[in-house]
């Protein structure tokens, strides 16, 4: 399974590498899938690429579920409350509310059901 997760609003740039460093950090995380960060090519007038999105691979066992606890921890931790997109195979949906029926709601969408 692979899937992606964007952040909106302002400063998702700084936003995003912050929760990567969040999840490289969750020993969890690491163990079960393999997140990178990764950018679109820059816009003309840009010095350079700005982070877009963190792709995982997942290499064994790691739920959607799981996945959205920990975006919930980071979250829990930030002044800006920005919503979250994630990508699963053509379907996306967006988290602004983090209320437990949009967070099951979001991981049936994810998984096809």
């Amino acid at each position: 399974m692979n899937f992606q997760m964007k952040l909106e609003g302002d400063g998702a740039d700084e936003e995003l590498r912050s929760l990567y460093t969040w999840l490289l950090d969750d020993s969890n995380i690491r163990r079960l899938a393999r997140p990178e960060l990764r950018a679109t090519a820059p816009r003309p007038g840009d010095m350079g690429a700005n982070a877009d999105f963190i792709y995982f691979t997942v290499t064994t066992g790691l739920t959607l579920t799981q996945m959205i606890g920990a975006y919930l921890a980071w979250r829990k931790t930030r002044r800006r409350q920005s919503g979250v997109t994630i990508e699963r195979d053509g379907t996306s949906i967006t988290l602004s509310s983090i209320d437990e029926e949009s967070i099951r709601a979001a991981v049936r969408a994810l998984e096809g059901e």
